[in-house]
């Protein structure tokens, strides 16, 4: 068996979020992916439940801004298909793993063939599906400051995040921007220099909500 620079050794995997080392403890992620910076507060994505419990509030209660989740829930016609899928055995089978037909009405909705609709399982699964498509042990341009998923779909899978400044803003230190400073221009000749395998641009942008057009986006794309 090969060593492993992991210094929980061969037996900690790495593809997990949590590994078992050889004495049973559980071996944090960070032991084998150094440069990912997990959070130490809440994850975004879900609740803190431990500091709901704390205050006394119940889940159900809180309007949670960080998800895209419906604060009035389900609408009723959703609560009627669910149930009608339910009905007709639907639970007793699994889903089409290549989702061919919603990947067909998705690609008439939009004017386009089904081979070229992905679909995941939420936003998150997409972005690390590519990271590891096209960003293993490979550089991956990021245009910062944007959601943080990216680089950690990044580094997971082996690749090397490039932050570049998203234009209209600059950076005044590590992985710390100010608004202003970078044009459309000196973006995508940053791109041009880095030469990246794959380039994630967040549009419109999480969380500073800059929103860039289609031709400002082919612009990009052709520098890159």
């Amino acid at each position: 068996m090969a060593k492993s620079p992991c210094k929980w050794r061969a037996a900690c995997r790495c593809d997990s979020i949590l590994g078992d080392s050889l004495d049973g403890r559980r071996a944090p992620l960070t032991a084998c992916k150094p440069d990912l910076e997990m959070p130490t507060t809440s994850i975004h994505g879900t609740p803190d439940y431990a500091e709901l419990d704390a205050l006394g509030l119940d889940p159900s209660d809180v309007v949670y801004f960080s998800s895209n989740i419906n604060p009035f829930g389900r609408p009723a016609s959703v609560v009627e298909a669910d149930q009608d899928e339910i009905s007709r055995s639907f639970l007793a089978r699994y889903p089409d793993s290549r989702s061919q037909r919603l990947r067909e009405k998705i690609g008439a909705y939009h004017g386009l063939p089904a081979d070229a609709v992905l679909v995941g399982n939420g936003t998150a699964d997409l972005i690390w599906l590519l990271a590891h498509a096209y960003g293993f042990q490979r550089q991956a341009a990021i245009l910062s400051p944007t959601f943080s998923e990216y680089a950690d779909g990044v580094i997971m899978a082996g690749g090397h995040p490039i932050h570049l400044p998203l234009p209209g803003w600059h950076r005044i230190r590590r992985r710390s921007y100010a608004p202003g400073g970078t044009t459309l221009a000196q973006t995508r000749q940053a791109l041009e220099t880095s030469s990246p395998w794959l380039v994630f641009i967040c549009n419109p942008n999480n969380p500073t909500g800059e929103y860039l057009s289609p031709g400002e986006l082919r612009f990009l794309w052709e520098g890159a």
